[in-house]
C-alpha cells in the first residue's frame, strides 16, 4: 500500500471527512468552516496527490487503497 504524507492540519482534516460518498465541495466548507476557496485549493492538492476524486460537480470521494499519513513535526513545526 501505497503511503503519502500531507503536509498540514487542513489536509488531514478535509482528508478525514471525505470518504466513498460523493460530498459536496459546500458540505465540507460547513463542515469544517474554512473559505471556499481555501477548501477547493485544498481538495486540489489532494486530488493531485491521488487521495480523493472528483464524483460529480463539486462532489469528491476519497480513493481506496492509498495511506495517508500526517506528521505535524516533519513539516508543520519549528524548533527553537
Amino acid at each position: 500500500m501505497e503511503e503519502i504524507i500531507l503536509e498540514n492540519d487542513l489536509e488531514a482534516t478535509v482528508l478525514g471527512i471525505i470518504d466513498a460518498e460523493p460530498l459536496h465541495i459546500d458540505d465540507v466548507n460547513r463542515t469544517i468552516g474554512f473559505e471556499s476557496s481555501t477548501v477547493a485549493s485544498t481538495l486540489s492538492l489532494l486530488e493531485i496527490k491521488g487521495l480523493v476524486r472528483q464524483a460529480g460537480p463539486m462532489q469528491y470521494v476519497r480513493v481506496g487503497e492509498v495511506q495517508a499519513v500526517y506528521e505535524p513535526s516533519v513539516f508543520g513545526s519549528q524548533e527553537k
